[in-house]
């Protein structure tokens, strides 16, 4: 009984520090790096439907180590800084964006996939919206 116990121990530990690898978000050359610039592609409303928006709309992300840039129709709107953490949502354990430090704002939720950004906002039928990569 021990032997199991402890065999069960060690797996759960080496699951452990499995799951806790940190990623390298500060690496630029990462094609999962939220580093870069981004433009929207599509957005999801809830009830609203999915609207679609062609390259050069000029709504932008651009995103630095630590820093963030927002444009709209290539005019800049906001500015501050980023953090990602990992937190919990509705769809389990993911990375989080906290903008300027404000930790109690509405939970939004960040996955970089294939050159694609996807912004979430964490609730049932939020909306979110995806971002193409123009550029690191």
């Amino acid at each position: 009984m021990r032997r199991l116990i402890l065999v069960i121990f060690t797996l759960s530990v080496l699951c452990l520090f499995h799951a806790c690898k940190k990623s390298d978000d500060s690496n630029p050359g990462n094609s999962d790096s939220i580093i870069g610039t981004w433009e929207l592609r599509i957005s999801y409303g809830g009830q609203g439907g999915q609207t679609t928006y062609r390259p050069g709309n000029g709504t932008i992300y651009n995103f630095q180590a630590g820093a963030y840039r927002l444009f709209s129709k290539g005019w800049p709107i906001k500015k501050g800084t980023y953090k990602i953490v990992r937190d919990s949502s509705l769809s389990g354990l993911t990375d989080r964006i906290v903008y300027d430090n404000e930790y109690n704002a509405i939970r939004i939720f960040e996955k970089v996939s294939n050159n694609r950004l996807l912004l979430v906002i964490d609730g049932f039928d939020a909306p979110s919206a995806e971002y193409a990569r123009i550029s690191r």
